[in-house]
Formats: C-alpha cells, sequence, structure tokens
C-alpha cells in the first residue's frame, strides 16, 4: 500500500509532467518547432538573442504581439546594427528591444527564448536562415520549472527588471534573508587587476584609441584582488589610502571606505589583503597604477 501512494505521489508531481526535446540541425526543423512554440504562446515571449535575421521567426513575433502577447527582446547591440539583422525591425513593429553590450567590449552572446515563463528553448542554435540550412547545431525545448526560473530570472536582470521573489506551495509568504537582502549595489567587473592591466598597462600593444573604448566599458565598476599592502596613509581631508601591489607586480591606489580607516592602524608593508574597490583611472602618462575609491580591505 504505501509503494502504491509513492507511485501515485510521483504521478501526481508536476516534475514528472516536465519533458524535453532535442533537436540538431539541419535535420530537424528546427526553425517549424520554434515558431509552433511562438504561435501557442498565450502570455509572453521572452527573447535573448546574438544574432536575429530569421525572417520567419520575426514575421511570427509580430503576430504573436498582434494578437497581445508581450513580446520583450534582448539583442546584442553592435550585431543589431547589420544589415542583415530584422531586431531595428521588430522594435520599429512595437515590439519591447533592449540593446545590451557586454563587459569591457564583449558580446551579448546569449541564444535562448521562454514561452509564457513556462518553457525555454536555447542551444548554440542562433534565429538565423544558416542556423536552421547550413550550420550543423543544437537546441533543446523543455519545461523542466527549476530551469525555466532560472532562464526567466537571468532574463528580466538583462532585461533590467528587479528580481521576483518566489515563494513555494509551503512557503509562510516571508521572503529568505538571501531574497529580503536585494541584489548587490556594487556593479562588479568580474575580472582581475592582472587581466585589466595586461589592457591597460605600460606593455599593453592595444593604441590608445581602443583602450579609450573599452576603459569606457570598466570605469565606475567594482573590482576584487589580493595583494600585499606597499603603502599606506591617513590625511584628515581626502582620507585614508592605500597601495597594493598585486603578485603579477601591477599596483593600485586605494581610497578607503570611512568605516574602513580604523585598519589602516595595522596596514604594515607586506601585509597580505584581499580588496575591492570602484575602477576610477587607469594607468596613464601621469601615473602607473590603477586608481580606485569606495576601497574595502580584509587581512588574511
Amino acid at each position: 500500500m504505501q509503494l502504491i501512494l509513492i507511485l501515485v505521489l510521483i504521478c501526481l508531481s508536476p516534475v514528472a509532467f516536465a519533458s524535453t526535446e532535442v533537436f540538431f540541425s539541419p535535420a530537424d526543423d528546427v526553425k517549424e518547432r520554434l515558431i509552433t512554440g511562438i504561435k501557442d504562446a498565450g502570455e509572453s515571449l521572452d527573447i535573448a538573442s546574438f544574432q536575429f535575421t530569421s525572417v520567419d521567426v520575426a514575421e511570427a513575433l509580430i503576430e504573436a504581439k498582434d494578437r497581445g502577447v508581450r513580446v520583450r527582446l534582448v539583442a546584442d547591440e553592435r550585431e543589431s546594427r547589420q544589415d542583415s539583422s530584422v531586431v531595428v525591425h521588430l522594435q520599429d513593429e512595437g515590439l519591447n528591444v533592449k540593446y545590451v553590450k557586454g563587459r569591457l567590449g564583449g558580446k551579448m552572446h546569449h541564444s535562448f527564448m521562454i514561452f509564457d515563463s513556462r518553457a525555454v528553448f536555447t542551444g548554440s542554435y542562433n534565429l538565423t536562415e544558416h542556423s536552421d540550412k547550413f550550420n550543423m547545431e543544437n537546441a533543446i525545448l523543455t519545461d523542466q520549472p527549476k530551469l525555466v526560473a532560472k532562464y526567466q530570472a537571468q532574463f528580466n536582470k538583462l532585461y533590467g527588471e528587479p528580481p521576483v521573489v518566489a515563494t513555494t506551495p509551503a512557503s509562510t509568504g516571508e521572503a529568505s534573508s538571501a531574497d529580503s537582502a536585494g541584489p548587490d549595489p556594487h556593479r562588479f567587473i568580474g575580472l582581475e587587476l592582472s587581466h585589466l592591466g595586461n589592457l591597460f598597462g605600460k606593455d599593453s600593444m592595444l593604441p590608445d584609441s581602443e583602450k579609450r573604448v573599452l576603459w569606457s566599458h570598466a570605469k565606475d565598476h567594482f573590482i576584487r584582488g589580493e595583494g600585499v599592502i606597499v603603502s599606506s596613509s591617513v590625511d584628515p581631508s581626502a582620507g585614508a589610502a592605500v597601495v597594493v601591489r598585486e603578485e603579477n607586480g601591477i599596483e593600485a591606489e586605494i581610497l578607503l571606505e570611512p568605516d574602513q580607516v580604523k585598519k589602516i592602524a595595522k596596514a604594515s608593508n607586506g601585509a597580505e589583503i584581499s580588496f575591492t574597490g570602484r575602477l576610477l583611472e587607469r594607468p596613464g602618462a601621469t601615473h602607473d597604477d590603477f586608481k580606485l575609491d569606495r576601497g574595502s580591505l580584509r587581512y588574511k
């Protein structure tokens, strides 16, 4: 009897109904399956696409918008300028389009589509005729709830919406401490100072024009790092600052947050620390180090 009850519970579980389809182009009719999903959508379609040149998919999205489906598109800012791209046309037709750049001049290289927040289509397959007819691509369509939720959260982040605090059926309605804390107000760049040193240091081979473009993407972002203290100072008007040297020799002068001033008393030269700070200036004609502010440090 207990075994029968377990089987019944498994059968009634929403996860039991989750399904996943796998496609390979050009053998499978990937585009047709994708358009079918668009036509079946009744509430929303959220798309993140690096390349988008397929007229057939574009027309299906316009038809969905015309029948009342909310259609949102996140597109790569640079790729959307190509003559073959249909993104500007979709925007002209009234679709909600958000243009996104990658970090330090990189790309918004996602390729996925979410149907009614219930299923997601993703893979190497791009929304292009080459992907459908000539390239060897892969794609999956799944309604596995946890996967769909992760893709939806990522899309909302890309599109600029605040995170939604979801509750389970057993929830009391109170958000967990992690949810209530909200997003980190610091925009971390996700690169190490050594990477930036290769781009902007005195040994960099990049032309100044390209350095200026790359720095425009990095400036005002926060960065994490590790190193040793080279020097420290406390100025009543300017605040407290430390100069940190990383293992590869790259240095950063960091103006500390006011609540970090007391740590200067322990700031002996050679002390190993980890630090965070906001990028203000890159190495240039007047100095060889990076300048950061809003810094904090932790002794190892």
